[in-house]
C-alpha cells in the first residue's frame, strides 16, 4: 500500500518537474545569454541518463565531458563564489535533473520503446550529438 503510494506521489512530481523542463530550443529564445550553459547541463544530464539505461561507456565518457565544462561555465559566470560550493551545488543539481530525466526516459521506454520517445527530447539530443 505504502509503495504504491509513494509511486503514486513520484509519479505526480515527476510529472510535473517535467512540465517545467524545457527544451533546449526553447531556452535558447528564453535565455540566450545563458545558453551555451543551459546546453552543458542537458547535454550531461542525456548522456548520463543514457549512459546508465543504456549501459553505454561512450555516453558516460561524454557526460563527464560535458558535466565538467559546465562547472567550468559556472565558475566564469560567478567568479566570486566558492569554488567547493559551486562544484557541491552543480553536482547536487546535476543529480536532481539526472533522476527526473531517467524517470522521463523510463516512462517513454515503457509506453514506446524508446527512450527519446518524446519530440522535444529527440531535438536535445539531436543538438548534443551536433557537439
Amino acid at each position: 500500500m505504502y509503495k504504491l503510494l509513494i509511486l503514486l506521489i513520484l509519479s505526480f512530481v515527476i510529472k510535473l518537474h517535467a512540465n517545467e523542463i524545457k527544451p533546449l530550443s526553447e531556452l535558447k529564445n528564453i535565455d540566450f545569454e545563458n545558453y551555451s550553459l543551459h546546453l552543458m547541463e542537458r547535454c550531461s544530464v542525456l548522456y548520463a541518463a543514457l549512459s546508465i539505461l543504456e549501459n553505454n561507456n561512450d555516453y558516460e565518457n561524454k557526460y563527464k565531458i560535458f558535466l565538467q565544462s559546465s562547472i567550468l561555465s559556472k565558475k566564469k559566470l560567478y567568479p566570486d563564489e566558492d569554488e567547493e560550493t559551486l562544484y557541491k551545488n552543480s553536482l547536487q543539481d546535476f543529480k536532481l535533473t539526472l533522476s527526473f530525466f531517467l524517470q522521463i526516459l523510463k516512462q517513454n521506454y515503457s509506453k514506446n520503446k524508446s527512450y527519446l520517445s518524446e519530440e522535444w527530447l529527440v531535438d536535445d539530443f539531436n543538438t548534443c550529438i551536433k557537439l
